[in-house]
């Protein structure tokens, strides 16, 4: 197992790379709330990536993070992480691109614990420092059964362009997640709230500048309205 924020699949500076088949089951995020999460897959300055046929359960954070990487494509996922609300999976994010360019997500399913598809670039002088804004990025033809948005930040002071979420639907009504006889993920049994949609947050001082955002044939059985987020007195991730 990982400790601290070391992730349980960690990968740098990979040049070609295609992964499949699921991922172990590891633990659960309730195990490690006395310590700092790690990301369940945690990829740096890596490029010409293929992630497909991949199924990720019960991260203790971020589950999919990439990091200063190019030419990403990510098929055929399945992402599930219990409930925020259970506190089993805290800050269990779907997918983040992070400080990266050139990345298409399509033909997946995401049941996550907060932001369902993420778009970051570092947080505040960090971020507006290291100056590397993520780009060209498609999220397309993805099922959200459960997360707090497809969002934009908080920490993107680096800057984001030409980024894109189209035909994704919004199943609140997706099937139930019992482990052990218990409802634990979405809001119980048969989910009424709908997961987040379009969400755009910051800080105050974050910076960085953001355009040509699309969200592009949102649709779903329960009504997602697109909301804004500023954190004045704490960090949002």
């Amino acid at each position: 197992l990982a400790h601290g924020h070391r992730p349980w699949q960690p990968a740098m500076q990979i040049h070609g790379c295609a992964t499949t088949r699921a991922l172990p089951n590891v633990t659960r995020g309730a195990e490690l709330l006395t310590t700092c999460p790690p990301r369940m897959w945690h990829v740096v300055e890596s490029r010409n990536l293929r992630l497909y046929d991949l199924q990720v359960r019960w991260a203790g954070y971020w589950t999919l993070h990439f990091q200063f990487s190019d030419q990403i494509l990510v098929e055929g996922v399945h992402i599930w992480n219990p409930s925020n609300q259970s506190f089993n999976g805290p800050n269990g994010d779907g997918i983040d691109i992070d400080s990266s360019t050139n990345a298409l997500v399509r033909d997946s399913i995401i049941d996550a614990a907060d932001d369902a598809l993420c778009i970051k670039s570092g947080a505040d002088w960090l971020g507006r420092h290291v100056n590397r804004p993520t780009a060209n990025v498609l999220f397309t033809n993805i099922e959200v059964r459960n997360g707090h948005g497809l969002t934009l930040g908080s920490d993107c002071s680096g800057g984001a362009s030409n980024i894109t979420w189209r035909s994704i639907f919004m199943n609140g009504q997706g099937p139930t997640c019992t482990v052990n006889g218990v409802h634990t993920c979405g809001n119980g049994p048969g989910r009424g709230a709908g997961p987040g949609g379009p969400h755009w947050k910051t800080g105050r001082g974050r910076g960085g500048t953001w355009q040509d955002i699309m969200w592009d044939d949102i649709y779903g059985d329960v009504r997602t309205l697109p909301t804004f987020s500023s954190y004045f007195n704490s960090v949002g991730l």
